[in-house]
Parts: C-alpha cells; structure tokens; sequence
C-alpha cells in the first residue's frame, strides 16, 4: 500500500471516529421540538461538528501532502543520484525523511569512494601488467632483490642465464647465485 494511500486510510478513519462521537452526542437533541432551548444548542452541535469533521478532513490532506511531497522529492533525488546524474539528496530538517536522505548520502558517499578506490587499482594492476610484460621481454638480464639482497623476481633472460625457474630463484640470496669458482 502506498503511503499516500495509509496516510488519506487513516485521515478518513479519523473522520469516522469524529463522526460517530458527534452522532452519538446528538442523537439525543434530534427528537427535540422545534424553538426549544435544545433544538437550538442541536443546530449549534450540528454546525460545531460539521467544522470539526471539514477541519479533520483538511488536516488530514495537508498533513497527506506534505509527506507525499517530501517521500517524492526524496524519490526523485535518489533516482539522479543512482543515475550518477545527480548531487547528494539535499534535505531541510531533522525529520524522519531527511534522516533517511543524510543515510542515503552517506551509502552513496562510500559507494563513490569504493568505486574510485577499485578503480585505481585496476588501473595499477594494468601499470603492473604493462611493467612486467617489458621487464620479461627485456633481452637484458634483471634480478630485482628486497633491502636484504633476496631475490624478488628475474626476468626470462636471468633465468636463462642462470639456468634456474623462477620459483627456484625467489626468495634466494643472490650471492648464492654469483658465487666465484675456485680457479686452479
């Protein structure tokens, strides 16, 4: 059920609720004559009641709008904001739908910051890609070590050199692997 439907449901239940307590207490002036002191305050009851269900009735649709018109304000807003089209939802005051406005905003805030984060890491695993495929194609020979003189990775013309895979070379110190011979 959509909230304009439940808001104008409960106005018009309002409306009944003041109808039955107004016919219930004048009821009993309606068999009155005519002229008499209680068929006068039946005319007053009469009309002080009619204003009293119009005034419900006016409440009810002011009050019916008013939230209509913030719930499609925020409806609208949020749709720019999901088309990427829009700016953050833009709220009033501290009622219920701008509390939701500021949660949405807030989603949408870390939404962007996970996206651009994402999207910089794509673009350093390209980087990433791009530098290995020139180290690995180099014809020269690369050993890349760590401050500790470990091996970190080698290109294809140092493993050929050296006549190891890559797996064996990692992690290995790289004087083991430049070791003079004994000459006789």
């Amino acid at each position: 059920m959509r909230m304009k439907t439940k808001l104008l449901l409960g106005c018009v239940l309002a409306t009944v609720a003041v109808t039955a307590a107004g016919v219930s207490g004048l009821t009993p002036l309606v068999f009155q004559p005519r002229g008499s002191a209680a068929h006068a305050a039946l005319v007053t009851a009469v009309t002080s009641f009619s204003l009293a269900i119009a005034a419900v009735i006016l409440c009810g649709l002011v009050i019916a709008r008013g939230v209509c018109g913030s719930l499609a304000r925020l409806r609208l807003q949020g749709e720019t904001l999901l088309d990427g089209t829009g700016e953050p939802i833009r709220f009033r005051g501290k009622d219920d739908i701008d509390r939701v406005a500021a949660v949405i905003n807030d989603f949408y805030a870390r939404l962007m910051a996970l996206e651009a984060k994402q999207v910089k890491e794509e673009e350093l695993q390209a980087a990433r890609r791009y530098a290995d495929n020139v180290i690995n194609s180099m014809f020269d020979v690369l050993i890349v070590t760590d401050p500790d003189l470990r091996v970190q990775t080698a290109n294809t013309a140092a493993r050929e050199l050296l006549g190891f895979s890559e797996l064996e070379l990692v992690g290995r110190p790289i004087e083991t692997l430049f070791k003079e011979e004994p000459t006789l």
